[in-house]
């Protein structure tokens, strides 16, 4: 894919993470993050000529699906990131970030809590 269709996808998203998959098996390949390819999306002359595979991060963190919260959490921390990918059989499952981790544990101590008062 071109720089120019993947700026089309982007233009149409509210995201800032894009999983980029193989078309013919839909195996995970990489993420392309928004702020890392700004610099890509203002050279209209690279639109035609710069392929996504290009400027992917092609060995991103990520997490299973199967993979324990603590892990997952723990992981965010020690490599600094908010959101990761999941991955379920090599092909990409969604995003899971701390902000929605922590707003969904706070929601379970709400209810648990709840109950004593």
């Amino acid at each position: 894919m071109l720089l120019r269709e993947l700026l089309y996808k982007i233009k149409q998203s509210t995201r800032n993470y894009f999983p980029v998959e193989d078309q013919e098996t839909g195996k995970f390949l990489g993420m392309i993050q928004l702020d890392h390819i700004k610099p890509y999306m203002f050279n209209t002359l690279m639109y035609d000529t710069v392929l996504v595979d290009q400027i992917m991060d092609a060995n991103p963190e990520t997490v299973h699906y199967d993979d324990d919260l603590s892990d997952v959490l723990w992981k965010m921390d020690v490599k600094k990131c908010f959101s990761l990918p999941v991955i379920s059989n090599g092909k990409f499952a969604g995003m899971v970030s701390k902000a929605t981790l922590l707003d969904k544990y706070r929601d379970e101590l709400n209810v648990q809590t709840s109950h004593f008062f």
